[in-house]
């Protein structure tokens, strides 16, 4: 089974007008792929996170560090996982309100995975089209260009989690719906 097949039968995503957001069903239902070998956006529940294992080589550590009982314990910092291939940040983070344009990065050579640890977190989703990646003013040694941008709001609950898949993966972490002005989070670079 080719992993666009593997995809489709388990529903990881849904292409949205500006994003890709699992199961919205207001849309067709399309499988949204970076270079043909991965979904731009994969949400999904901690508990279910196995069933995405076989999608890149790292996420079996990745999701298994994710499933650790005392997770919400752990306290802000850095914890290794393989080196500059993986690793884990526990981060106390500021949220700021959901606008019409929200600040927008997109990676390079690491993958996003990330989790809401003590509250919700409002994430902006945005597809990148080639066109729009090769234009961006990219810093290579921070892994990111940052822009401003309308994008699609979904909001994580602990318990969540979203991957964001470079290079066309692009999202605008900590916003807030509801005016929550905190969260503890986790965010895993997995390298591509």
């Amino acid at each position: 089974m080719r992993i666009r097949d593997k995809l489709i039968s388990t529903k990881v995503l849904a292409v949205c007008g500006l994003a890709a957001i699992a199961g919205c069903g207001t849309c067709k239902k399309e499988t949204a792929e970076a270079e043909d070998t991965m979904p731009v956006f994969i949400t999904g529940k901690i508990a279910d996170s196995a069933k995405y294992e076989s999608l890149h080589p790292r996420f079996a550590k990745a999701f298994a560090f994710m499933r650790r009982a005392d997770l919400a314990k752990l306290k802000p910092g850095r914890y290794e996982i393989d080196g500059d291939n993986m690793w884990a940040m526990i981060q106390e983070a500021k949220l700021t309100p959901f606008g019409d344009v929200q600040r927008t990065e997109v990676h390079g050579k690491y993958i996003d995975i990330q989790a809401p640890l003590d509250g919700p977190e409002t994430i902006g989703l945005l597809k990148l089209d080639p066109k729009e990646r090769a234009a961006l003013d990219f810093d290579e040694a921070k892994d990111y260009a940052l822009f401003d941008r309308k994008t699609r709001a979904y909001t994580f609950l602990p318990g969540d989690f979203g991957v964001f898949v470079p290079p066309y993966g692009a999202h605008a972490p900590c916003k807030s719906l509801d005016g929550a002005t905190h969260v503890k989070k986790l965010v895993i670079k997995v390298r591509k």
